[in-house]
């Protein structure tokens, strides 16, 4: 009997579960790069480890760009853990550079415009519309 009680232990704790969905997505293209953050816990109670938030994950893996967002879980009898994994690109220096390049055309380019004098609007004068008949005007 003893023997049945514990191969049933065994055999609970043995028991899991796992899963994997897409929580988001954008416009860059999805790079090779991955980051992750994950929450562990023991019992479900007792946290090991609590952040799993996008932030963390691509500054785990040092992306700077986000292209997937996605979400693992794994359940057991005696464990748990979620985990977010985000795919992306880290920054290369040559994508710096450009950047950098972009921001300072962008800032001379708002400098030129402060400088140069603004014309003067533009008013339109409406003429005045004739006055609209009264109902006795237009019977007669």
């Amino acid at each position: 009997m003893k023997k049945i009680i514990l191969l049933s232990f065994v055999l609970t704790s043995l028991v899991s579960c796992s899963s994997s969905l897409p929580i988001s997505a954008t416009s860059n293209v999805v790079g090779n790069d991955k980051g992750e953050a994950c929450e562990r816990n023991l019992l479900f109670i007792i946290p090991l480890s609590i952040d799993r938030g996008v932030h963390r994950a691509a500054k785990n893996g040092k992306l700077e760009t986000i292209s997937t967002v996605d979400s693992e879980s794994f359940y057991s009898l005696f464990y748990n853990s979620t985990c977010t994994i985000v795919h992306g690109h880290k920054a290369s220096p040559q994508v710096k550079q450009t950047e950098v390049l972009v921001q300072e055309s962008l800032a001379s380019e708002v400098e030129q415009e402060k400088s140069e004098p603004q014309a003067e609007p533009q008013v339109e004068v409406i003429p005045e519309l004739p006055p609209v008949p009264s109902d006795e005007e237009v019977s007669e």
